[in-house]
């Protein structure tokens, strides 16, 4: 019965530590429009200094030639990041590095080389810790007591790092599949768009092909024809009054 009530415990701080987890997280994505002509900033606040790092990946989806310009400005007003006219990319920022820190981060999205298309966008920001792990707080320590610990006869914190790196396991395959799934739209919308302008330059070059097989007709039956006009001209050159 004892045993029993010390498994429920800890069942119910693993239960917690999931729950909490859940809510808050350190993993983020964002899918922005940027309108042609126009730079659209979004800002995002470090503050807590478990997290060591952060990486951005970003990557333009749908939209002219799937490029824009892509900045990163620190708290102290330093630029740390800066692709020009890019499609994708993915940065790693060391928060203890100089000019980077704590506080609020700006990232910028550049489209003011475009004058007509906006541009679809889709990025992730990921917060890490000393490991390079992002666990949201799925890293808090079990305190389940000594009394428990005797009972259960086993490590709480060796299963603590078991699930913490099945968690980061899972948070790497979800990543991974969100990239490929981003691609996989990029891809599509780059062949649609193709599609449609394969579309309008064949019915266009048929119209002139049409067009100049009508005007070849008409000039070679106006060379048999005695009141033609146009027959005139092509025999002799010119009108005669």
């Amino acid at each position: 019965m004892r045993g029993r009530c010390a498994i429920t415990m800890v069942l119910r701080h693993l239960l917690y530590l999931l729950l909490f987890s859940l809510v808050v997280a350190d993993e983020y994505d964002y899918t922005v429009i940027v309108p042609a002509g126009k730079t659209e900033c979004y800002g995002f606040t470090i503050a807590n200094e478990k997290y060591q790092s952060f990486e951005v990946d970003f990557q333009v989806i749908e939209g002219g030639k799937l490029d824009i310009t892509f900045s990163i400005t620190s708290p102290k007003g330093l630029r740390l990041i800066s692709d020009l006219k890019h499609g994708d990319g993915t940065h790693k920022i060391d928060l203890s590095m100089a000019g980077a820190g704590y506080g609020d981060y700006l990232f910028c999205f550049d489209n003011t080389f475009s004058i007509q298309s906006d541009k679809r966008v889709f990025f992730e920001i990921f917060l890490l810790d000393a490991q390079g792990h992002f666990l949201g707080d799925f890293d808090q320590q079990i305190n389940v007591g000594t009394e428990v610990l005797r009972t259960l006869d086993t490590r709480v914190d060796h299963f603590q790092n078991v699930t913490a790196n099945v968690k980061n396991n899972l948070n790497t395959i979800e990543r991974l599949q969100r990239q490929y799934a981003s691609i996989e739209l990029a891809d599509r919308t780059a062949i649609e768009r193709s599609y449609e302008m394969i579309n309008f330059w064949s019915v266009l070059h048929l119209f002139v092909m049409l067009f100049a097989l009508f005007v070849q007709v008409y000039m070679v039956r106006s060379l048999f024809e005695a009141n033609s006009r146009i027959g005139l001209i092509l025999r002799k050159g010119h009108l005669n009054d």
